[in-house]
């Protein structure tokens, strides 16, 4: 049997039409499932941006690899939630086959070391909004990572930012060109159509040169080197890089795959899961009926309330409308969000244990406010009681269960947030001038550059602090775009599975438009960042 490849062309800006559409489907073109390719091209960018070459470029690489018997997966003209959804879907059908390709061709771009994929509906008014506008290169890494396949990720950085326009002098300074290089995961490597840090032209040969290669056959490593002689014989300042070790032999033709100190290999199937969910947690929205008020929870008595998009609110999202009534039972809510503090508890009793692929807590980020010292989890300094961030769905759903509690539904979030269904934009007022007073969003208003420590804010009428910025909270519910034209009136909690939690309130890294109480967010729950946590709820009958 071949061991399975993963080899990822991830191939950014060109020059391309205006043309917009979206395409994505797979040409079983062999029955044996040995090959299977994504092809993503984005040209169309409605905030400025647009590029001419991706789309025709990725139709004659289509047209390619497919004359080679390799089944084809296409994406035009992509929406960030598109985006995600079809590399989704390519890692699931990957886990079929014994080798996948990956291209992307568009605009994409650094922010602070870290590299992002940029869909045609991004428009980030910020540095700070570029990760929730953008794909991160990591999330697709993390995505498709079966550590036994070997696996090959070309980056072809872009030209320029063309959102910086928008940006402040200071968000502009110490931005780098194309992208910053990427740590290579176990048996794998990671070519760079130029150096990193490095601006590439327009139409650079780079795809070109791997057709041609490709039609002649061959091993890869062959491939690569040929390329990049190729290029640096033209004369052309573009000087492609590579990083890592793969461990295993590719060859294209006879599509031989051989390892590095063996002459067989066996198939096995991966030891480590996807973003999609093994097993599901089950929600019950029913509880033992409390005759105290646990530590740090506020009672909320139910009621009726309009949830979605506040009159007199002109920045509301399709996805939080129509406004419709909701009548919920009585809970509690948590008076702060979950802190590093409390956190650390639960992870000395059950260990930062994997679940959907990643870890409940992403103690290895830089910006992670927690450390592993001396056999025990403990917050870095002065962060005790900051809100734990860096922390999946997966962790915070884990630590409200260990607290015999769980995570507020998005209707009780919304309903809390909003002072028991009150008319107001943000929680605690619907006025952005007083906004610093209530909530930790984008900029130094409000005293802090990034998050704060719990309660240092105004509450709102409820006594709930920090509803409104610091840490984006996670909720028990799967996200549907379309859920509030069929939602249950009493109660609600979407519990069909998809492929995105909710997370609701907004953070220190986003504007104030982005903060609002109806607004709604979502991501892959194993997915963690520095501006991702969470607070309890408990029911009551």
């Amino acid at each position: 049997m071949k061991t399975k490849i993963i080899l990822l062309f991830l191939l950014i800006p060109h020059l391309l039409s205006a043309q917009s559409y979206y395409r994505n489907w797979t040409v079983k073109s062999n029955t044996q499932k040995e090959k299977i390719a994504l092809v993503i091209a984005n040209n169309y960018y409605k905030s400025g941006g647009q590029l001419v070459a991706p789309i025709p470029t990725a139709k004659k690489l289509a047209t390619k690899l497919k004359s080679k018997d390799i089944d084809v997966m296409v994406g035009h003209d992509l929406s960030r939630i598109q985006m995600l959804q079809i590399f989704q879907e390519f890692a699931n059908e990957l886990k079929d086959y014994q080798f996948g390709i990956v291209f992307y061709l568009g605009h994409g771009f650094q922010i602070e070391g870290e590299n992002y994929l940029i869909p045609v509906d991004a428009n980030p008014q910020t540095k700070w909004e570029v990760k929730y506008s953008a794909v991160n290169v990591d999330d697709v890494l993390k995505l498709m990572n079966y550590p036994q396949k070997p696996k090959v990720i070309v980056l072809d950085a872009c030209r320029n930012n063309p959102f910086e326009q928008h940006w402040t002098s200071a968000e502009r300074s110490g931005n780098r060109d194309g992208f910053n290089a990427v740590p290579a995961p176990s048996n794998s490597e990671i070519l760079f159509t130029t150096q990193k840090n490095s601006k590439v032209r327009d139409n650079n040969p780079y795809i070109q040169y791997f057709m041609e290669e490709l039609d002649k056959g061959g091993c890869l490593d062959d491939m690569v080197r040929n390329i990049s002689r190729r290029i640096l014989k033209s004369g052309n300042q573009q000087v492609p890089a590579k990083y890592g070790l793969l461990l295993d032999k590719v060859c294209f033709g006879q599509m031989a795959v051989s390892g590095a100190s063996t002459s067989s290999f066996s198939i096995k199937k991966p030891t480590t899961v996807t973003f999609s969910e093994t097993k599901e947690n089950s929600f019950k929205l029913t509880a033992k009926k409390l005759d105290f008020i646990p530590e740090n929870m506020v009672f909320v008595e139910g009621g009726s309330f309009e949830m979605g998009c506040v009159t007199g609110d002109s920045n509301c999202g399709s996805d939080e409308k129509p406004a419709h009534q909701v009548t919920l039972d009585d809970f509690y809510i948590g008076k702060y969000e979950v802190t590093n503090a409390e956190f650390c508890e639960f992870l000395n009793v059950k260990g930062n244990k994997t679940e959907g692929g990643a870890t409940w807590l992403d103690i290895e980020s830089s910006a992670c406010q927690i450390e592993y010292k001396n056999n025990k989890y403990i917050p870095k300094s002065g962060y005790s009681q900051y809100p734990v961030i860096e922390v999946t769905w997966y962790g915070a759903n884990a630590y409200a269960q260990w607290k015999g509690m769980r995570l507020p539904t998005e209707a009780e979030w919304e309903y809390a947030a909003r002072s028991r269904g009150k008319s107001e934009i943000w929680a605690g007022t619907s006025t952005e001038n007083s906004l610093d007073k209530y909530a930790n969003y984008y900029g130094d208003k409000d005293g802090y550059s990034k998050t704060a420590p719990v309660g240092k804010f105004q509450p709102n009428d409820l006594g709930v602090y920090d509803m409104s910025g610091n840490v984006w909270e996670w909720c028990a519910d799967w996200y549907d775009s379309a859920y509030y034209k069929n939602s249950p009136k009493s109660n609600p909690v979407n519990q069909t599975k998809a492929t995105y939690r909710v997370l609701r309130g907004g953070s220190w890294a986003i504007n104030a438009v982005n903060c609002r109480s109806s607004n709604r967010y979502y991501y892959f729950p194993g997915n963690s960042l520095n501006d991702y946590g969470f607070r309890l709820a408990h029911s009551l009958k």
